[in-house]
């Protein structure tokens, strides 16, 4: 390319990533020219040819600021690969560096890791990422694309936000991100129907789905608000269940109880764990997910944690059970966690 292209081509990366591009091997022009065509590749998602040189540039790094804007990149390029492991494991590191990366809000490392947490369903560890993008964008010029930008991270924190039942967090957040955003935005109003029907408001929750234009978003938040409303929904709502494998569950637990304890003390507990999820979660199979289970030791009590993702329903059930093992094996406590 040749000296005008180039220009145009730097200014552009800036105008995306400010100065975590700028600012990055700023003494080292050599640096800066393999950044430049590292950065055009990936924007062309030709990683072939991108990931060498950030490979090269990672090597490279002269500063802190130099070695973490590498990995913010890094991170970028194996999002865009679908890598979600590579990709969490990179911006972890940047985030752990301590060092300040000025990017624009929608590409800040903590928005993302963010919305990689919501994704992995861990509500609590997207909030605080949610919280530190929100600290980066406090201070900012707010530009029409900032504002469009912070309405999204907004709204994405109440979805969270209504995931964890904090429905006073939900309506706050909701409430900042039409402040934001005065356009129109449907998901937002699926939104305000589910914590309408939450509430029990059934005339508002009918007003706001029937305004959705969107035939696939309106048949679906119908769906779910008219679940709630009647009490059947299994995650807003405790839906009262059959127990009967309640006793077959105490009963084979009796039976593998010595060998189970035996095992942790051997140092399998990864082995009793899986064994334990795969169990419990053929006992709430109506949840429709793997039951996570976590052990610990406290002195001769083996304390299971189990997950329940904020679904009401397994939680209550979960409880049930769980006081049925303590009273039969006073050495084992299972316990129900949101995550």
């Amino acid at each position: 390319m040749n000296a005008e292209e180039y220009k145009t081509i730097r200014q552009a990366h800036k105008n995306v990533f400010g100065d975590t591009f700028d600012k990055a091997f700023g003494s080292n022009a050599q640096a800066q020219e393999l950044l430049t065509v590292a950065l055009l590749y990936l924007s062309r998602q030709d990683h072939e040819k991108s990931k060498p040189l950030l490979d090269m540039l990672e090597s490279m790094a002269e500063s802190a600021f130099d070695e973490a804007s590498v990995w913010y990149f890094k991170g970028l390029s194996y999002e865009l690969l679908g890598d979600e492991e590579q990709m969490a494991e990179y911006y972890e590191k940047v985030l752990d560096s301590g060092v300040d990366l000025s990017v624009s809000l929608v590409y800040t490392p903590y928005y993302r890791s963010a919305k990689l947490n919501q994704k992995a369903s861990k509500p609590k560890k997207a909030v605080y990422y949610f919280s530190k993008a929100m600290e980066f964008f406090e201070g900012r010029n707010v530009t029409p694309a900032t504002a469009k930008a912070v309405s999204q991270m907004l709204y994405d924190a109440a979805t969270v936000y209504l995931y964890m039942h904090d429905y006073e967090n939900c309506e706050k957040f909701l409430k900042l991100s039409q402040d934001f955003s005065k356009a129109q935005n449907q998901q937002r109003d699926y939104v305000e129907a589910i914590l309408a029907a939450i509430n029990g408001n059934a005339q508002k929750c009918k007003e706001i789905v029937e305004k959705l234009s969107n035939d696939t978003l309106r048949i679906s938040c119908l769906k779910l608000t008219e679940a709630i409303l009647s009490g059947s929904d299994l995650h807003y709502c405790e839906v009262p269940q059959d127990r009967d494998n309640f006793e077959e569950f105490l009963a084979g637990f009796a039976e593998r109880e010595e060998f189970l304890r035996n095992q942790i003390v051997l140092n399998n507990a990864e082995t009793v764990e899986k064994t334990l999820s795969g169990v419990l979660s053929a006992v709430f199979d109506y949840v429709n997910r793997a039951v996570e289970c976590e052990i610990q030791m406290n002195n001769d009590i083996v304390i299971v944690k189990c997950k329940n993702y904020y679904i009401r329903t397994l939680k209550k059930e979960q409880e049930a059970l769980f006081s049925q093992i303590s009273e039969k094996f006073p050495n084992w406590k299972f316990i129900s966690v949101d995550e």
